[in-house]
């Protein structure tokens, strides 16, 4: 389990500092929702998503859903860098 949180500002009920390791199950596909408390589920799933948010896992599922030809991936990157710098220029920006 988490270690009790210890610095910030001063709560009244002690509070936990959950890590990524709280939430999931060793040896198994799931999650585990620590706490039995109304508002606990809720947290669980809004800190489940801010992981899976920054992993990049959702992304990634995306992107290999079909096969994109490196010629195109290039095209593509080329024409967001085009898109950006005209922005940029609209906006009295420089190219860097």
């Amino acid at each position: 389990m988490g270690k009790p949180y210890r610095g910030g500002k001063i709560h009244k009920k002690k509070r936990i500092r959950r890590t990524a390791e709280d939430f999931v199950l060793p040896g198994a596909v799931g999650v585990k929702v620590p706490g039995n408390q109304p508002g606990d589920f809720e947290t669980a799933l809004r800190k489940f998503k801010k992981l899976v948010k920054e992993t990049g896992i959702i992304y990634e599922v995306k992107s290999r859903r079909e096969y994109v030809k490196p010629t195109t991936k290039k095209r593509a990157q080329k024409k967001s860098a085009i898109r950006t710098n005209l922005k940029n220029l609209r906006e009295g920006g420089d190219f860097n």
